[in-house]
């Protein structure tokens, strides 16, 4: 039922999705193309900014660290850009929220490693709640 509620608010989103690790950024990709309407896919925080600056999403989803540049350095850019940019950060690390709060990027959002798909479509379904309000 997630599934389906999920589909039908981001049917019309696009969405920056930022991952390093080649396999998990082909199975993530693969499944937000099953919601979302445009899914630009980038390999680190530096590609990520070019590619945000040229196809401005209504939704970034990114590791927090990749080589290049990090998805918190990532983010601070992005936001500079847009201070109303909505994202998502994944990490295996438990000290997310720590090092968001001390980056002042406390509106992001965390999911952690390993990903729970349910928890994961959840949290993409509230974001995109959040996106569609902001748009409203």
């Amino acid at each position: 039922m997630l599934s389906r509620e999920l589909k039908s608010i981001a049917q019309n989103l696009s969405v920056l999705y930022v991952e390093d690790e080649e396999d998990t950024r082909v199975q993530i990709a693969d499944l937000l193309r099953m919601f979302f309407k445009t899914v630009i896919v980038a390999e680190n925080g530096k590609e990520g900014i070019e590619k945000y600056k040229t196809f401005p999403v209504d939704l970034t989803l990114s590791d927090l660290t990749m080589p290049v540049m990090d998805g918190v350095e990532m983010l601070k850019e992005i936001f500079t850009l847009n201070p109303d940019a909505k994202a998502i950060v994944m990490t295996a690390h438990n000290t997310g929220e720590k090092l968001l709060e001390d980056e002042n990027l406390t509106s992001t959002e965390i999911l952690y490693k390993p990903i729970d798909m349910t928890k994961t479509l959840q949290l993409l379904y509230d974001t995109c709640q959040r996106v569609i309000t902001a748009n409203a």
